[in-house]
């Protein structure tokens, strides 16, 4: 059995990303020796579709980056016979967090504004139907946190849409938010129709974005949730045409919670490190069997 990890060695626009994939490519290939399964990266800047098999059942894909060459990529390459984390290999994943299917499937998730227009009386209408602001404008596609903004006034949400607009020609997509006060995070890493392992971040009170505090500033812990909230999280991974995935989630003072994003692929590492539970393992074995 061979497995093919679909990544991208350079270019990265946060160093944090870069190393946060090395580290998910390093936990992976232990887990397939593990497991005495051929681990092969396959490098999206090197990638010559002339000399790649076509895969069979003994064929084992998992891309680790959003990038867009590596998308590609594995588009070309995965099959009908080839095992993935996906329960349709045609329909793939949908593009950035799937949303609006979650919104859907009657899920607890955060009020969004998906289609943003630069124009006065629509975002103060757009606003008004989130609540009025605070309103958060996100930045889709793995920023870690970093693309994540407060917005405290019309005035200020049309200058930065205005701004933002300008970015969509680099294929950067963005969408309105209700804010949702919170004072924890968590991470939970759905693995099949389960919950495998869960940590949590606290919010610190200089910064509301609590996946973006300095590393020396945060606190987290391990953690086990209520069935309710495990089985939301199953929900919302299943719906989105994958057997694995993270969904990260705001809980507020009064256990209240909302789902804020769904990841495939996912950065699983800090979670296995807080909680100690094998992930790359269970992971490998899942697609193995």
């Amino acid at each position: 059995m061979r497995f093919y990890c679909i990544s991208k060695t350079d270019n990265f626009i946060y160093k944090t990303a870069g190393e946060t994939v090395d580290k998910t490519i390093g936990a992976l290939k232990k887990a397939c020796e593990s497991h005495e399964i051929e681990f092969n990266l396959v490098d999206s800047n090197r990638f010559d579709s002339a000399n790649f098999p076509k895969l069979t059942q003994e064929g084992i894909v998992y891309r680790v980056t959003m990038d867009a060459s590596a998308v590609r990529i594995e588009n070309e390459i995965v099959n009908e016979k080839c095992r993935t984390f996906y329960k349709d290999p045609v329909k793939k994943f949908p593009l950035y967090d799937g949303f609006e299917i979650l919104e859907k499937a009657g899920l607890p998730v955060i009020e969004t504004v998906h289609e943003i227009v630069a124009d006065y009386d629509t975002l103060k209408r757009h606003s008004e139907e989130l609540g009025g602001f605070p309103v958060v404008i996100k930045c889709l596609g793995k920023t870690h946190g970093i693309g994540v903004m407060k917005i405290d006034s019309l005035e200020s949400l049309v200058s930065v849409v205005d701004y933002l607009k300008t970015l969509e020609a680099e294929g950067k997509k963005f969408v309105l938010k209700k804010y949702f006060e919170h004072s924890r995070q968590g991470r939970i890493i759905v693995l099949g129709d389960r919950v495998i392992a869960s940590h949590e971040n606290v919010r610190i009170p200089r910064d509301f974005r609590t996946n973006a505090v300095p590393e020396e500033l945060r606190e987290r812990r391990a953690v086990k949730y209520e069935n309710a909230l495990e089985e939301a999280a199953v929900k919302a991974v299943n719906s989105l045409n994958v057997n694995f995935g993270a969904v990260d989630i705001l809980i507020n003072e009064d256990g209240d919670f909302r789902i804020a994003e769904v990841n495939f692929p996912c950065y699983f590492n800090r979670t296995q490190e807080i909680t100690g539970v094998d992930i790359t393992g269970m992971m490998v074995e899942f697609l193995a069997h």
